[in-house]
């Protein structure tokens, strides 16, 4: 009887979470796919907002920080005005940390923190190249020693 009743208990209390599972992997699909057709900054910028506000209804899930992040961070590539590029790349910033403290494991956030560096250096790269090429180094590195398997990923994203 007592082993009827735990089980009771223990699917009524992981009910509310299945369906809610699948509400999270449905948003993440579409704000891939929006994030994939993204044709202009204006978009892709949108799509940015649609990820930073799953990650705030999912707070356990790392991958909208991710994708946050690295949205922002290709963005600043394309981005002219150091002033807004830095605002991008703040804001990067903040979503891999929050990636990272949820998944810190991941070497995908510690790479995407590698390109993150390189955003930095590509804006002003006289000025911020001596500061930031150690650390776009040691993030690239400290990914590959978490994960070996992630040298396409680093090649791709250099």
């Amino acid at each position: 009887m007592k082993k009827t009743i735990l089980l009771l208990v223990l699917v009524l209390i992981t009910l509310p979470a299945m369906p809610q599972g699948k509400k999270y992997k449905k948003s993440m699909l579409k704000a891939i796919e929006m994030k994939n057709k993204a044709s202009d900054q204006a978009v892709a910028l949108e799509s940015v907002a649609v990820f930073e506000n799953l990650a705030t209804k999912y707070p356990e899930q790392w991958l909208p920080h991710y994708y946050a992040a690295e949205l922002l961070i290709t963005n600043s590539f394309e981005e002219g005005n150091l002033a807004r590029n830095d605002e991008l790349l703040n804001r990067a910033l903040k979503n891999l940390d929050q990636a990272k403290g949820l998944a810190p494991e991941e070497s995908e956030i510690e790479a995407m923190k590698g390109m993150y560096y390189i955003g930095m250096m590509a804006s002003d790269p006289e000025s911020r190249g001596p500061m930031y090429y150690q650390d776009a180094l040691m993030s690239i590195e400290k990914s590959k020693a978490q994960n070996p398997g992630i040298q396409g990923l680093i090649t791709w994203m250099l």
